[in-house]
């Protein structure tokens, strides 16, 4: 069942604080709280969607608003970023993964949720992406690479070091080659830093399947896991279960 417009603000104003306080009337202006209505209104519609409700849910709405909240923490700013551009790297970064066609779709009706919403707060936000002036969508290389940047900022790693929910969500990249092209790609197109980069491939052979070369895999994770590096597993599943 879906969930109603007055609990999805509620949970809204749990994502977005200040100050460790829940965002209210007191702490947050009535524009703010239009603009995050018509945020919940947006998920609403795309939720109510068809061709989006199996594949959106609330944690997607979740780390939308907590894309809002880190740029106020990262940038020290008194209030969450209201325009357009922003809403728009937003919902790529937290609502992709669908054709682009599909993508301009989900936006625009985020993007009329959110304008009828804050349509009378004097901000100048458009309807759809076709009324907005350089709204143009990044391709997925550019996302990666965006987010790179975002995660390895003095900021961004002070707060992944503290262990904040506020550090960029992690993508899933599905590479259907069987030689792991798309890492090679990766690593060409500057994603992925050659030198900070350590990729661990655990083979299928028998040999390498023993307990003892499990545990040596481990312990070479954790050590990196010290460091601030990036780490890449190919072929690891078996060992999964031993990283949570």
């Amino acid at each position: 069942s879906q969930a109603g417009l007055e609990d999805l603000i509620t949970l809204a104003k749990g994502c977005i604080k200040r100050g460790g306080e829940e965002a209210s009337e007191e702490t947050a202006s009535k524009a703010e709280l239009n603009y995050i209505t018509g945020l919940c209104k947006g998920y609403q519609e795309v939720t109510c969607d068809p061709a989006f409700a199996k594949l959106f849910h609330h944690r997607d709405l979740i780390y939308l608003l907590r894309h809002h909240y880190r740029h106020k923490l990262l940038a020290t700013s008194t209030k969450i970023r209201r325009n357009p551009t922003f809403l728009l790297r937003a919902l790529e970064e937290n609502f992709g993964g669908v054709s682009k066609e599909d993508f301009k779709r989900l936006a625009n009706l985020f993007f009329g949720a959110v304008y009828e919403c804050v349509k009378g707060d004097g901000v100048d936000f458009p309807p759809s992406l076709a009324d907005g002036e350089r709204l143009h969508c990044r391709d997925s290389v550019q996302i990666l690479k965006d987010l790179k940047d975002q995660s390895h900022c003095d900021a961004g790693m002070e707060i992944l070091r503290t262990g904040s929910l506020w550090a960029p969500r992690f993508q899933m990249i599905i590479d259907p080659t069987e030689d792991y092209t798309c890492l090679s790609a990766m690593q060409q197109m500057e994603i992925l830093d050659v030198d900070s980069t350590h990729i661990i491939h655990m083979s299928s052979l028998s040999g390498d399947q023993a307990e003892l070369h499990n545990a040596e895999v481990l312990a070479k994770i954790r050590r990196l896991l010290e460091t601030e590096c990036t780490i890449v597993l190919v072929n690891t599943e078996r060992i999964h279960g031993s990283l949570y």
